[in-house]
């Protein structure tokens, strides 16, 4: 049976560009045959850069989307993803920079590599060895950390623009918020959430003249970064507050109407466990306050998820048990034994988080 062939559709976004563009472009039409170059002009003003356009369009293999308004990256790669979903033809598509931080050779490292592992985000990954701007290996090391942190998954390069993904994804990427440099992080979030398999492929680090013509905000866009990050533990968040308001008003009515002791403060903490559970599957399950809406939509994640839970209300009862022994089960101590609790346990899950979290494998080469 004949394969089935799939197209190549290289994006582009472009703010301001300069003859690094037309080089890009250049080098990949001799790198590369049988493949579309979507170039999209994030509302570029200065006449240098219209000329690049002009120039742009005329090429072979090309084609340019432009608006006269600067929207920010994520809204020039989404613009560039609805072009390709209306040619409504399969399509791998590879999504790189303008200003040459991108090689040729590199482009084509992340494609092969998709042709071969498909059904996955694929991202061309730097190793930031040799001299890196301190504020782009700062910026890319907190992102690192953070997503140990919050999705227990380590992945060497968080920001870079270079990926390949399958147009198959295209509403899914489409869905994911962010207008500007947060989408990219939003989108390997979200990726991470859906439980869509995320590669990365080695790739050189290079920075002309220090970074220097990035158009990155390094403190306002660091912030809108780490709080995209951030963000996805409100559901913590709000799973912790309903537990501590069920266990204070548990108590409350135990103490008062029936008096307490170790089995009323186990059977208290189970309760409101419970209660931490319902409101952690409502939360994710309707996917408000950032919660994972993936949850309900696949049995393997919400397996996951319910055991976690558990294994979670289990080590309350524990921790809470023990510091209230520690205290005596002194009335105006319980509290503090539950604060104590839920101290240990969002040590314990951070811990478990980074130490145990998914390493992805760097491709290097031929496998």
């Amino acid at each position: 049976m004949e394969e089935t062939r799939i197209n190549l559709a290289i994006v582009i976004p472009a703010y301001e560009p300069d003859e690094k563009l037309i080089g890009l472009i250049n080098d990949l039409n001799n790198e590369l045959n049988d493949f579309t170059i979507v170039v999209v002009n994030d509302g570029s003003i200065k006449e240098e850069s219209k000329k690049i356009f002009d120039e742009v369009k005329d090429m072979k293999n090309c084609h340019l989307i432009s608006y006269d308004k600067n929207m920010g990256k994520g809204y020039a790669l989404k613009e560039a993803f609805k072009y390709i979903k209306s040619l409504e033809q399969k399509y791998i598509i590879v999504t790189a920079d303008s200003d040459g931080q991108h090689h040729p050779k590199d482009i084509k490292k992340v494609y092969d590599f998709y042709l071969k592992n498909q059904g996955m985000l694929v991202l061309g990954s730097r190793k930031f060895e040799g001299d890196v701007p301190k504020k782009s290996k700062f910026g890319n090391n907190v992102s690192r950390a953070l997503t140990r942190i919050v999705f227990s998954e380590r992945i060497y390069d968080t920001q870079t623009g270079l990926r390949a993904f399958s147009s198959d994804l295209i509403d899914f990427m489409l869905s994911i918020k962010g207008e500007r440099y947060e989408y990219e992080i939003n989108m390997i979030s979200e990726t991470i959430r859906a439980a869509i398999p995320i590669r990365e492929v080695a790739i050189k680090t290079i920075y002309i003249n220090e970074n220097k013509g990035t158009h990155f905000r390094p403190v306002k866009d660091f912030l809108r970064i780490t709080s995209c990050q951030i963000k996805y533990l409100i559901p913590i968040l709000l799973c912790l507050i309903v537990n501590s308001i069920a266990f204070a008003l548990l108590r409350f009515f135990f103490y008062k109407y029936l008096g307490i002791d170790g089995v009323y403060l186990v059977f208290v903490t189970l309760v409101s466990g419970f209660f931490t559970v319902l409101t952690g599957l409502i939360v994710d399950g309707l996917g408000i306050c950032f919660g994972n809406r993936y949850i309900l939509k696949r049995k393997d994640l919400l397996a996951n998820y319910i055991i976690r839970f558990l294994i979670i209300v289990v080590m309350d009862i524990i921790f809470v048990e023990l510091f209230a022994r520690v205290f005596n089960f002194e009335q105006a101590y319980i509290p503090l034994a539950k604060i104590l609790s839920n101290l240990c346990l969002a040590i314990i899950t951070v811990t478990l988080n980074v130490v145990f979290c998914h390493k992805s494998k760097l491709y290097e080469g031929e496998e």
